[in-house]
C-alpha cells in the first residue's frame, strides 16, 4: 500500500437503536481522535431482533461483500460478532462483555451462542480486542484460539468531561446509582442507604420488586427513567457520591464518568472495577451490604477523603481519555496492515 494513501477502515455496527448505543458512542469518541492518515466508514447492520433477523443479517454482510474489498481493514464493533465468519477482508472483532450472553442459558444454549458469537469468529478475525482484562480472560478461557490474536483496549470516556477545578461540597445530600439490572447491585445500595440522611438518584425503571424496596424503605428517592448522555453527565455534576458496587461488568464506565466529574466514588473490590477505578475509589465486597453502608458512612463523615478520592479519581481517569484509547486502536491498525502512520 502506497505510503500516500490513507488507510481505510469500515465500522461495522448493529443495527440503531435508541435503547442501546453505548458500542456507538463509544467508537463514535474513539474515531474524533484517529489521526488523519485513516479514513473511516461506518456500516450498519439492518436487522436486530430474533434468529431470524441474526440470519438476515449474515445474508446482508454475504452480499456486501463487494463493498467490504474497498476498505483495507474491517472492525466489527461488538454484540455482532457471529457476522464475522461472513465478512470478506481482513478484520478486528471487540468483546465488550460476555455476561449478556450467556447468563441465565441452558448448557445447550451456551455450547451454540459460544461458538457462534465467539468461537468462529475469533478463528475467522485476524485480531481480538476486549475492552478489559477481565473480558480478555473470559474470551481466552473459552476460545484458546483468541491467545495470540487479543489485545486489551480499555473503554474510554470523552476528554470534554475533564474537569480541572472541583468543587467538592461539605456535606453529601445525594448519592448516585447507575443501572438498575441485577448485576448493578440496587438492591443491595437501597439497604444500604436506608435511614441514612442521603437521597438516592436512579438512573434506570427500576423493577417490581426493587419499586416495592424502595416504597417500604426510609429512603427519600428520585428516579430517571430515561436520560440522553448530556444529561446523564449533567447529573453527576449534582450529586455528591456515586455508588458503584456492581457485581458483574465487562468494563465500568460509570467509574470513568464519576472520576472524571469530580465525584467521590465507591465500587466493587473485584475485577475490572478494582483495575479501571485505580485508587480513586473506596472498594467494597459488593455482596456485603454492611460494606457498601459502612463506605456511605466513612465518606459522608470525612470530607478530607472524599477531596483525597476525586484528586486520585481526576488523575487515574486521564488514562482513558479517547485521545489516549485511539492511539492505541491506530497503533494496532497500521500494524495488522503493515503500514506506516
Amino acid at each position: 500500500m502506497s505510503s500516500a494513501r490513507k488507510l481505510r477502515v469500515l465500522y461495522i455496527f448493529r443495527k440503531p437503536s435508541a435503547k442501546f448505543h453505548s458500542i456507538e458512542n463509544l467508537f463514535a469518541s474513539v474515531q474524533r481522535h484517529l489521526p488523519e492518515t485513516i479514513e473511516f466508514r461506518n456500516f450498519y447492520l439492518p436487522f436486530h431482533e430474533g434468529v431470524s433477523g441474526k440470519i438476515k443479517n449474515i445474508l446482508f454482510v454475504i452480499r456486501s461483500c463487494k463493498k467490504f474489498r474497498q476498505f483495507d481493514l474491517i472492525h466489527i464493533t461488538g454484540d455482532i460478532t457471529y457476522i464475522a465468519p461472513f465478512v470478506c477482508g481482513k478484520k478486528i472483532v471487540t468483546y465488550h462483555d460476555l455476561g449478556s450472553l450467556l447468563d441465565n442459558r441452558s448448557r445447550l444454549a451456551q455450547k451454540i451462542l459460544t461458538l457462534l458469537w465467539i468461537k468462529f469468529p475469533i478463528v475467522s478475525s485476524d485480531a481480538v480486542t476486549a475492552i478489559s482484562q477481565a473480558t480478555a480472560r473470559e474470551v481466552m478461557g473459552i476460545s484458546p484460539a483468541a491467545e495470540d490474536k487479543i489485545h486489551y483496549i480499555p473503554n474510554c470516556i470523552p476528554d470534554s468531561w475533564h474537569r480541572d477545578n472541583i468543587d467538592v461540597r461539605q456535606r453529601v445530600r445525594y448519592a448516585l446509582a447507575i443501572g438498575v439490572k441485577k448485576n448493578k447491585n440496587l438492591e443491595r445500595i437501597i439497604k444500604a442507604i436506608d435511614g441514612l440522611d442521603i437521597t438516592l438518584v436512579i438512573v434506570g425503571k427500576p423493577d417490581r420488586e426493587q419499586q416495592e424496596l424502595l416504597s417500604h424503605s426510609n429512603l427519600e428517592y428520585v428516579v430517571w427513567e430515561t436520560l440522553e448522555y448530556e444529561q446523564v453527565r449533567e447529573l453527576y455534576s449534582q450529586v455528591d457520591l456515586v455508588v458503584f458496587p456492581s457485581l458483574y461488568e465487562g468494563f465500568g464506565l460509570p467509574i470513568l464518568e464519576a472520576q472524571a466529574s469530580g465525584v467521590p466514588l465507591i465500587t466493587s473490590n473485584i475485577e475490572p472495577m478494582l483495575s479501571v477505578s485505580g485508587s480513586g475509589a473506596i472498594k467494597v465486597n459488593p455482596f456485603s451490604q454492611s460494606q457498601i453502608r459502612d463506605a456511605i458512612v466513612r465518606l459522608c463523615d470525612n470530607f478530607d477523603l472524599r477531596r483525597e478520592l476525586v484528586k486520585l479519581g481526576l488523575e487515574n481517569v486521564k488514562d482513558y481519555f479517547c485521545s489516549n484509547i485511539s492511539q492505541q486502536y491506530a497503533k494496532l491498525y497500521f500494524h495488522l496492515t503493515n503500514t506506516k502512520k
